[in-house]
């Protein structure tokens, strides 16, 4: 989305012209009795004292510098970037002052009013109250023509998150008309065992104000997980006990076929299968049994535990105890080795 605007742009020109001064990046001057007695004891004392804050001073010079001139040849965003990494190598009000400029040639008025009260706080703390003066009243004229959202929620659920475009908001701002820039925002709300809810809101330019209210998130029916669950696990048992029993039988009927053949066991009983031939494929036959054997053995328990979990879910769906005593679950066992049926039941 384009955020520049002609609102933006006359915004950002009527705060340079109030105050070159705060745009600058410059060391604090001293106090005037500081700078008599800086006089009056000798050249020694002209020398600044460094901040006792760690930073690189080079640096942040270098990208305030850059950031200067990509924001007088009108490019915004990476003027802005220099600005930010700028005041991240050291802070300085000037560097602040320049993002909230910058920002607000952007459009993106919420960021820039930010940025001096960043700036008010930084000179406050540094002693300089000139530039606190002249940063807080650039706030205060902007604020009127912020664009707010406020996103109200009914009767909270514990361990309720709401995002804002991925980010998790403060509490403290729910209920709250916060200023924002324009654009469009991703919404989305969650709490443990209660479904996800999301929508989308456009926040317009000056004075734009958007009211969200969060509905009641519906309960996940924790029998119905279960449902789903027995329906996979009893599905993936089920395809396991295709595969082991046709295994089985193709086995099986292999092995029939080997026997009867008199040029590979010349012994009508079948004991007697010594060829090379023969013994690749009773080798193979054995891979193939064990295969079944497996196969069916994992989709017995597999079906089982999937009819477990359909009889449990509409006990956990109505009720927290477990399902009724003297409940039998039954399942196939077929392999090239053995036959029957395995049992369960739920006490």
């Amino acid at each position: 989305m384009e955020l520049l605007s002609d609102f933006g742009v006359a915004q950002a020109s009527r705060a340079l012209e109030r105050n070159q001064h705060l745009v600058h990046r410059r060391a604090l001057r001293p106090p005037r009795l500081a700078r008599v007695v800086a006089i009056s004891l000798g050249l020694a004392m002209l020398t600044p004292a460094r901040s006792a804050s760690a930073g690189d001073p080079s640096l942040a010079e270098k990208l305030f510098q850059e950031g200067r001139t990509l924001l007088a040849a009108g490019e915004f965003a990476a003027a802005c970037t220099r600005f930010r990494e700028s005041n991240a190598a050291e802070p300085s009000v000037g560097a602040l002052a320049n993002l909230a400029l910058c920002r607000t040639k952007e459009g993106k008025t919420a960021s820039a009013w930010r940025a001096y009260l960043d700036a008010a706080t930084l000179a406050k703390s540094t002693g300089d109250a000139e530039r606190e003066r002249d940063a807080a009243n650039e706030a205060r004229q902007l604020e009127p023509d912020l664009a707010r959202l406020t996103i109200s929620v009914t009767d909270p659920p514990a361990g309720l998150v709401v995002k804002r475009d991925g980010e998790p908001m403060p509490a403290a701002q729910l209920g709250r008309a916060v200023p924002l820039d324009p654009g469009q925002y991703a919404l989305e709300a969650s709490a443990p065992n209660a479904s996800t809810w999301s929508t989308t809101v456009t926040i317009g330019a000056a004075r734009d104000h958007q009211t969200v209210q969060i509905p009641a998130l519906a309960e996940l029916d924790s029998g119905g997980g279960l449902e789903m669950a027995g329906w996979i696990v009893g599905g993936i048992g089920v395809a396991a006990l295709g595969v082991g029993a046709a295994t089985g039988i193709l086995a099986m009927q292999e092995n029939d076929a080997l026997r009867s053949d008199p040029s590979l066991c010349p012994d009508a009983r079948g004991n007697q299968c010594q060829s090379l031939e023969a013994s690749d494929r009773l080798s193979s036959l054995e891979t193939m049994a064990t295969v079944s054997t497996v196969s069916i053995g994992v989709g017995a328990a597999a079906t089982v535990a999937g009819v477990v979990l359909l009889v449990m879910a509409p006990s956990a769906a109505s009720s927290d105890g477990p399902p009724s005593a003297g409940t039998w679950l039954v399942a196939p066992i077929l392999d090239a080795r053995a036959a029957g049926v395995a049992f369960a039941a739920t006490f």
